[in-house]
């Protein structure tokens, strides 16, 4: 959570909305884990951010169209920069 957290911090910096989100799994109302991500969006892109100790998994959305999941990136500076650029290139 350590790294997602640094992660909204310097999209927060970069004039983009980011935050962490924590959310209970459950399976037939009992308690399995819990998905904690980063959720970061400017205009109509949206992105979702997971790490593992190893590995971010991104997940992009524009509007309300899916356009790529589960790519994996080793590094926060590799994040940020897909997540910069991809809004240049969509918000402009």
């Amino acid at each position: 959570m350590k790294e997602l957290k640094k992660l909204a911090l310097i999209l927060r910096a970069l004039g983009i909305t980011a935050n962490v989100v924590s959310e209970e799994i459950t399976y037939n109302g009992v308690f399995d884990s819990d998905n904690t991500f980063c959720e970061c969006e400017k205009g109509m892109v949206h992105f979702d951010v997971w790490h593992d100790d190893e590995s971010f998994e991104v997940h992009f959305t524009f509007g309300s169209t899916l356009v790529y999941d589960t790519l994996y990136l080793d590094s926060l500076i590799q994040v940020v920069s897909e997540i910069t650029s991809t809004i240049t290139k969509f918000e402009g």
